[in-house]
């Protein structure tokens, strides 16, 4: 009965402190007053140009591996709208292990 009475009250004393008011001088209400939240966007968009390169490769060809190279111009008109122009050539292209040059039809036929 002690320990029901003495569980009791710790119990009673932890809820009533957890309901007063929460206390002030928080270290991050301080940090509220003295630095100003930054409304709005650190950088925006809207209106810029971006040319970029381009490289691509290609892994799972099965007759050649070719290696691409472009350039890619975007306009943004807006922070969620822009237009992209892109344009690549082949760079270079090598036959793969499963092709086989044959000078002439007669050398490869069965």
């Amino acid at each position: 009965m002690k320990y029901a009475l003495a569980l009791a009250t710790a119990l009673a004393v932890a809820l009533s402190a957890s309901a007063e008011e929460p206390r002030t001088g928080k270290r991050g209400d301080e940090l509220e007053q003295r630095i100003p939240a930054v409304s709005g966007r650190l950088m925006t968009k809207a209106g810029r140009h971006e040319l970029a390169p381009l490289l691509n490769l290609t892994l799972a060809d099965a007759f050649r591996q070719k290696f691409l190279g472009g350039v890619a111009y975007t306009f943004h008109a807006t922070d969620v709208w822009a237009m992209t122009l892109r344009a690549s050539a082949t760079v270079l292209s090598i036959p793969s292990g499963s092709v086989a040059v044959c000078p002439t039809p007669a050398e490869c036929g069965p």
